[in-house]
């Protein structure tokens, strides 16, 4: 029954990665603010905000030099934290 419809289909457009310029520039514009940090560390690592939100010292291991995400957190509409 499935082989008589068809699949549906969906323009992918070429993803265009930030320039080195561009990269510098993204990473400089949240040093000033009280989560820079957090928004330099999602940037470098690929994080997702709820993944990034979501990392403890637990997570991070200085030695050798791994970060691992075990958890995200999400904002929940009528609940407060």
């Amino acid at each position: 029954m499935a082989a008589l419809v068809d699949a549906p289909s969906a323009d992918r457009e070429e993803v265009q990665p930030l320039t080195a310029a561009e990269a510098r520039d993204l990473l400089a514009a949240p040093s000033a603010t009280r989560n820079g940090a957090r928004w330099s560390v999602a940037l470098a690592l690929g994080l997702r905000q709820g993944e990034a939100l979501g990392l403890t010292w637990d997570d991070v291991n200085l030695d050798s030099g791994t970060v691992t995400v075990r958890r995200a957190l999400q904002r929940v509409r009528g609940k407060s934290s």
